[in-house]
């Protein structure tokens, strides 16, 4: 009894995992009608930990949701960016 309990855990939350990777925009709609609904039950503290962070918006954010893709410019600044923090130590 307990170790399908525990593998069911597993499998439901490897699920969570590939939906918010596949389905980001229904999973973030889904939360939010449940920490809504827990809010209107009384369950404040429940509602605060299911309320979904505000999905990232704009180009560059790799959502591919839109069909003019991003201009190339926005992409070489975020590489530009990420550049400056990973050179290597020169020590001579």
């Amino acid at each position: 009894m307990l170790q399908n309990s525990v593998v069911l855990l597993v499998v439901l939350w490897s699920l969570l995992m590939v939906l918010r990777r596949l389905m980001p925009n229904s999973v973030y709609r889904l939360q939010s009608a449940l920490a809504q609904g827990c809010a209107q039950a009384g369950w404040q503290g429940l509602a605060k930990r299911l309320l979904p962070a505000a999905p990232a918006q704009g180009c560059g954010t790799g959502c591919s949701s839109c069909s003019t893709g991003c201009s190339s410019s926005a992409s070489t600044e975020v590489a530009a960016s990420s550049n400056d923090q990973s050179r290597p130590v020169s020590w001579r």
